[in-house]
């Protein structure tokens, strides 16, 4: 067939759509009741026999510049390649992947969008001298033939297509559609034949409408979800619209509301079901009002879905039949309190981007669903579809699983802000764009509507201003007001607020403000929310505990959204992951895709190991000699779905044990008393709770009460004979069974050798017991680098000013004193004394005196030993990785693992594998040969990995980080808390430390020789 193509649309700003359905409810008709129910809601898209599915293998034509796109083609001679449906092209071959977060990928003169050639960095280049970046929008030729019998009606439904679509169906112009991840309907009925048919459709890469498509994400492009034609015959229905309302405390109802097209002697029937349970039957009705007497609510704890079957009955024979899940719930605000079921809930919630490392935008179902039970696992109950309407199923899937759904449209304007613009209100401000924001709006609104797990709607962001939202709101309560509505720019006008104050990274401590009444009443106006607050890039983020424990705290707080979800990136063939600027991308922003609670593969990062600890449902306390509480911290369910396991522990024995059943109520508390030892006040002593799924069989959350703690003075070292010898510029502390030998010249120890076992690595360059006050960079200090940069912190040197030994009764001491410079100025002077005694033991006291306050990250000692030393056994928090304010998943306990367990591989190298408070560590071989480091009263931070701090900072991917075959100890006093200043608030004042005050620490090195079984 022949097509004529016409490419003014994409770049007209006054269509954004042409020829397209007018926005309806999604949902899967089936033509009769047996086909319905031999499918579910996950995968009803491709078994009713109503629907075509258009997914597979398409004909396929990419071409690099608009202009080099014919005028015409006859698709029967024509020669095309193949691309899948839905996929996005980045992903298939044509075109590089590109991830860019607050620009656009073309200069910002909205509504200008370049034709074929563009500029990116024009302006800018005229101020500082470089050449722009010319840059070329691309487009895509679609052609799909298949067959089918001709029906009365058909409508061809795309869910996603970026940025914009124009339609064409056998040889006829059809329609046009923006607005990437809003569904797109056609009404193909005048041109569908019997037997084949032919689609083609024109991608285009940018639009107008990517103008308001500016998201922190890759910018892919192409037919990304799910294509399918509809067929319908002479009676079906076209959209229904169902509400559920509260008349008193036991009784609620349901009112239904359809648009059908049918004869005379076609009936409506409906009925609704509380599982396999009839509630009611309903018949000959264009709408009709169902009231159900003590209702079983809906709530993300309780997820109890009703099923309402709405028939078309033509002589008692059903030939169209829907089914929709309904849940009976309220939702009000009062005196500035988000209830729920007449609850004040608070949100434990993440925010989630599509997003996968081979697909792109593209997710199977399968995919989706994993995401929401991955999500419950983690205790969350809300997540906000940033910063888009998600595939329609995922919505349905959050309605059976259980999750407060914050709907987003498809809105934000980010690339307005920044240096070369500055003008974050240039769109959004511009009235012109109404209409173009109210489309993505309602399309939203009423695709999604009939879902209970819709909590608020979201009218994007960060689009800068108001009034083009001001005109959306308005709108948007015409049609629904039983949902309130946020949008977190608005609160940087005088408005503030929609239906909730929405905002983002606030800190914690300016949440301690709002507690405390000190914040203006502006803060008080309305229900609280962070639609993003503890930014999940790399290690971190910090103080989630603090933040859950400020949203109990205060009453008009309604929580917020973690950002985010996934770790975006791009997977190689050999299983490296890529991320902005690995593609030639003229523009990127580097790694900040990479900031999610799990991994591109949905492997659970530490984060999500922490926010599933903070956002457990069961608080414990200690009451009283064995007594302790529990406290149900939900809403709506009671715990009958937990089992409780418990160990009471003395410095890291368990001593005793148990588990048992408890039917806590929603809010309510359960006092148990366990039998364990009494306290020993002179040892550490803890409870450790752990929570498990009982159905699932699965651990949900652990958290540890401290009874109380003690790290003890370390004793003294029995008498043994120890000798010191200078020989040939060395130093040799001979021992009863070894040496321990210092080059004079370097002051550096190059032996320790005990029972023919040499504990120190041998390179030349290697590190022994060396004063560090610096570590690589972690995703959330990225923002303090350039200060760190400025002081010289990123390059300190070190410098030995004395080194002195001398024979002490029962010891050798040796005092070595270290000159630390910063820009060649005496910044610091670290002083390490050595108490080496007989029995091949040492205890070491590390002084660091400080000329003026400096944010150090860390304070500490490093010894690297053989590479056979492969094995720890350490008790400290585990046994994750975790900070001074990173710590609520890592209990005080003993564990054991490799060296190569003890590092996480982050999709960008950073330091990481830290593990707090511990008591002591043990690093040894497989013939259980190593050493033991003892604190002495006070805990250390650990972290033992076989990679230096150089190549960790050298790498910039997992397959760049390479072993440097050693294993690397690190014993540090102070290591800095984790904050998440990747995009939020820095760590808390309390676990950054800023002063002049003098640091020192001590512990003791012995060698051991483990059993192992």
């Amino acid at each position: 067939m022949l097509y004529t193509f016409n490419h003014n649309n994409y770049s007209n700003f006054n269509v954004f759509e042409d020829n397209k359905v007018e926005p309806r409810a999604y949902f899967i008709p089936f033509r009769d009741k047996e086909n319905m129910n031999q499918t579910t809601y996950l995968d009803e898209r491709y078994k009713s026999r109503m629907i075509t599915n258009l997914n597979g293998k398409w004909d396929f034509k990419y071409f690099s510049k608009i202009s080099d796109m014919p005028k015409e083609i006859d698709t029967w001679d024509y020669e095309f390649d193949t691309i899948q449906v839905p996929s996005c092209w980045e992903f298939q071959g044509y075109q590089k992947p590109f991830y860019i977060n607050s620009r656009y990928q073309f200069d910002c003169k909205p509504p200008y969008i370049p034709n074929c050639e563009g500029w990116y960095g024009y302006d800018a280049s005229i101020q500082n001298g470089k050449l722009p970046v010319k840059v070329f929008n691309s487009a895509g030729v679609y052609r799909k033939k298949f067959k089918m019998v001709r029906s009365k009606k058909h409508i061809l439904t795309f869910l996603g297509v970026s940025s914009s679509i124009q339609l064409y169906f056998n040889g006829h112009y059809i329609g046009y559609s923006e607005g990437s991840h809003n569904s797109a309907e056609f009404d193909v009925t005048h041109y569908v034949l019997d037997g084949v048919n032919e689609i083609v459709a024109v991608v285009y890469r940018w639009c107008n409408g990517t103008y308001l498509e500016c998201q922190d994400m890759f910018r892919n492009s192409g037919i990304f979800r799910d294509v399918y034609l509809t067929n319908y015959e002479d009676n079906y229905i076209w959209d229904y619209s169902i509400k559920t309302f509260v008349i008193d405390e036991n009784h609620s109802m349901l009112s239904v509301d359809v648009d059908a097209v049918k004869e005379e002697d076609t009936k409506l029937e409906y009925q609704l079901y509380f599982g396999k349970d009839l509630v009611e039957t309903v018949k000959d009705a264009e709408c009709c009002d169902f009231t159900i007497e003590k209702p079983h609510l809906w709530s993300a704890e309780t997820p109890n879905l009703y099923t309402l079957y709405i028939y078309m009955k033509k002589n008692n024979k059903t030939i169209f039949c829907v089914r929709q899940e309904v849940g009976f719930k309220t939702i009000s605000i009062e005196k500035s309190i988000f209830y729920f079921n007449d609850k004040p809930i608070i949100l434990k919630g993440v925010n989630h981007h599509d997003t996968d490392a081979e697909t792109g935008y593209t997710m199977t179902i399968d995919k989706l669903y994993k995401d929401v039970d991955l999500m419950k696992q983690l205790n969350i109950n809300a997540v906000r579809t940033s910063h888009y309407p998600p595939d329609p199923v995922f919505i349905k899937i959050a309605n059976h699983l259980g999750l407060y759904v914050i709907d987003e449209a498809d809105i934000e304007t980010h690339g307005c802000y920044g240096k070369t613009i500055g003008r974050p209100n240039l769109i959004s401000n511009d009235l012109k764009w109404k209409n173009h924001f109210w489309d993505r709006v309602l399309r939203m609104v009423k695709r999604d509507r009939n879902n209970p797990s819709i909590t608020m709607w979201s009218l994007g962001n960060e689009s800068g201003g108001w009034k083009c939202q001001d005109y959306c709101y308005d709108n948007l309560k015409k049609i629904d007001s039983t949902i309130p509505v946020h949008y977190e720019g608005v609160s940087r006008n005088k408005r503030w607020a929609y239906d909730v104050v929405s905002q983002m990274y606030t800190s914690t401590e300016t949440l301690e403000k709002i507690r405390d009444h000190k914040m203006p009443a502006k803060y008080y106006k309305a229900p609280y929310f962070l639609c993003e607050y503890a930014h999940s890039m790399g290690v971190g983020p910090g103080s989630l505990d603090i933040y859950m424990k400020l949203f109990e705290d205060i009453p008009t707080a309604m929580g917020g959204c973690i950002w985010e979800w996934a770790d975006h990136a791009v997977k190689t063939s050999d299983g490296n992951y890529l991320y902005g600027g690995d593609h030639g991308e003229y523009a990127h922003d580097y790694n900040f895709c990479a900031d999610g609670m799990v991994y591109p593969d949905r492997r659970l990062s530490t984060s999500a190991y922490n926010a599933r600890c903070v956002y457990r449902p069961v608080r414990a306390s200690y009451v009283s000699n064995n007594k302790y509480s529990l406290y149900n911290t939900n809403f709506f369910a009671a715990t009958n779905n937990i089992l409780y396991k418990w160990e009471y522990t003395q410095n890291g024995e368990v001593l005793s044990s148990g588990e048992f059943k408890a039917t806590i109520p929603p809010k309510g508390s359960y006092v148990v008393t366990l039998k364990h030892p009494l306290l020993d006040t002179s040892k550490d002593c803890f409870m450790n709770f752990y929570y498990y799924d009982i159905e699932k069989n699965v651990e949900i959350a652990r958290e540890q009460i401290s009874l109380c703690q003690s790290i003890d003075r370390l004793s003294p070292v029995k008498a043994a004979n120890v000798a010191c010898i200078e020989e040939n510029g060395k130093i040799i502390i001979a021992t009863n069974d070894g040496q321990i030998v210092f080059d004079k010249s370097t002051a550096k120890m190059i032996s320790y050798n005990i029972n023919d076992y040499e504990y120190i690595d041998q390179h030349e360059d290697s590190e022994v017991f060396i004063p560090k006050i610096t570590k690589p960079l972690i995703d959330n200090y990225m923002n303090l680098a350039k200060k760190w940069s400025k002081d010289g912190l990123d390059n300190p040197r070190l410098e030995v000013r004395s080194f002195d030994c001398n024979k002490l009764n029962n010891c050798v001491e040796v005092v070595i004193v270290y000159r630390i410079y910063l820009k060649e100025k005496i910044r610091f002077i670290c002083t390490n004394v050595f108490n080496i005694y007989g029995n091949g033991c040492m205890d070491i006291k590390s002084t660091l005196d400080i000329a003026k306050p400096y944010d150090l990250s860390r304070f500490g000692l490093t010894l690297e030993m053989p590479k056979s030393f492969n094995k720890v056994c350490y008790y400290a928090r585990g046994d994750k990785e975790n900070y001074s304010d990173f710590n609520t998943h890592a209990i005080i306990s003993i564990n054991e693992c490799n060296v190569s367990e003890m590092y996480d591989n982050y999709i960008m190298p950073q330091d990481n594998g830290n593990r707090s408070e511990a008591r002591w560590l043990k690093v040894y071989d497989e013939n259980g040969y190593g050493l033991n480091f003892i604190a002495n009263e006070n805990a250390l931070n650990i972290n033992v990995t076989n990679y230096r701090d150089e190549s960790v900072s050298k790498a910039k991917h997992i397959k760049e980080l390479v072993s440097d075959e050693r294993t690397i100890v690190r014993l540090d006093h102070w290591v800095r808390g984790i904050g998440s200043n990747s995009c939020g608030p820095d760590a808390r004042e309390e676990y950054r430390r800023c002063s002049a005050e003098t640091m020192e620490y001590q512990f003791r090195v012995e060698p051991i020789k483990i059993n192992r079984k």
